[in-house]
Protein backbone atom coordinates (compact mmCIF):
# COMPACT_ATOMS: atom_id res chain seq x y z
CA UNK A 1 0.00 0.00 0.00
CA UNK A 2 1.34 3.50 -1.27
CA UNK A 3 -0.62 6.59 0.13
CA UNK A 4 -0.66 10.12 0.58
CA UNK A 5 3.06 12.40 0.55
CA UNK A 6 3.44 14.86 -2.15
CA UNK A 7 4.39 15.84 -6.07
CA UNK A 8 5.95 19.19 -6.22
CA UNK A 9 4.71 20.96 -3.93
CA UNK A 10 1.24 19.75 -3.16
CA UNK A 11 -0.13 16.87 -0.85
CA UNK A 12 -2.27 14.53 -2.28
CA UNK A 13 -4.75 11.98 -1.41
CA UNK A 14 -3.94 9.07 -3.63
CA UNK A 15 -3.81 5.16 -2.42
CA UNK A 16 -3.07 2.54 -4.40
CA UNK A 17 -2.16 -1.24 -3.01
CA UNK A 18 0.19 -3.74 -4.80
CA UNK A 19 -1.20 -7.09 -5.80
CA UNK A 20 2.22 -9.48 -5.85
CA UNK A 21 -0.09 -12.57 -7.16
CA UNK A 22 -0.91 -10.52 -9.76
CA UNK A 23 1.76 -7.83 -10.14
CA UNK A 24 -0.66 -5.13 -10.53
CA UNK A 25 -1.50 -2.43 -8.12
CA UNK A 26 -5.25 -0.74 -7.98
CA UNK A 27 -6.63 2.51 -6.79
CA UNK A 28 -8.16 2.64 -3.64
CA UNK A 29 -10.57 4.83 -1.86
CA UNK A 30 -8.63 8.09 -1.56
CA UNK A 31 -7.44 9.49 1.97
CA UNK A 32 -9.66 11.73 4.14
CA UNK A 33 -7.54 14.45 4.12
CA UNK A 34 -3.76 15.07 2.25
CA UNK A 35 -0.46 14.37 4.64
CA UNK A 36 2.58 13.50 4.50
CA UNK A 37 5.62 12.27 6.98
CA UNK A 38 2.37 10.32 8.87
CA UNK A 39 3.00 6.84 10.23
CA UNK A 40 0.61 3.77 9.07
CA UNK A 41 0.54 0.50 10.27
CA UNK A 42 -1.70 -2.90 10.03
CA UNK A 43 -3.73 -4.09 12.85
CA UNK A 44 -4.59 -6.90 13.84
CA UNK A 45 -7.84 -7.37 11.79
CA UNK A 46 -6.14 -6.11 8.50
CA UNK A 47 -7.53 -2.98 8.70
CA UNK A 48 -4.50 0.14 8.19
CA UNK A 49 -4.34 2.85 10.96
CA UNK A 50 -2.91 6.26 9.59
CA UNK A 51 -1.43 8.53 12.21
CA UNK A 52 0.08 11.68 12.78
CA UNK A 53 2.20 13.41 9.84
CA UNK A 54 1.91 17.14 8.00
CA UNK A 55 -1.26 18.27 6.81
CA UNK A 56 -2.63 20.50 4.00
CA UNK A 57 -2.14 23.26 6.43
CA UNK A 58 1.97 22.47 6.48
CA UNK A 59 1.53 21.95 10.09
CA UNK A 60 1.53 18.64 12.09
CA UNK A 61 -1.62 16.94 12.92
CA UNK A 62 -2.85 14.33 15.42
CA UNK A 63 -5.42 12.84 13.46
CA UNK A 64 -6.07 9.41 12.95
CA UNK A 65 -7.97 7.29 9.74
CA UNK A 66 -8.48 3.84 9.74
CA UNK A 67 -8.90 2.05 6.56
CA UNK A 68 -11.04 -1.15 6.39
CA UNK A 69 -9.78 -3.34 2.73
CA UNK A 70 -12.84 -4.87 2.75
CA UNK A 71 -15.11 -2.42 2.22
CA UNK A 72 -12.57 0.09 0.38
CA UNK A 73 -13.50 2.79 2.60
CA UNK A 74 -12.16 5.04 5.42
CA UNK A 75 -13.35 5.83 8.56
CA UNK A 76 -11.63 8.08 11.60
Amino acid sequence: MVMGGNFDTKLVLSVEIYDPDRDEWTLAAQLPRARTQFTAVTLNDGKVLVLGGIDTDGGATDTTFVYDVARDAWSD
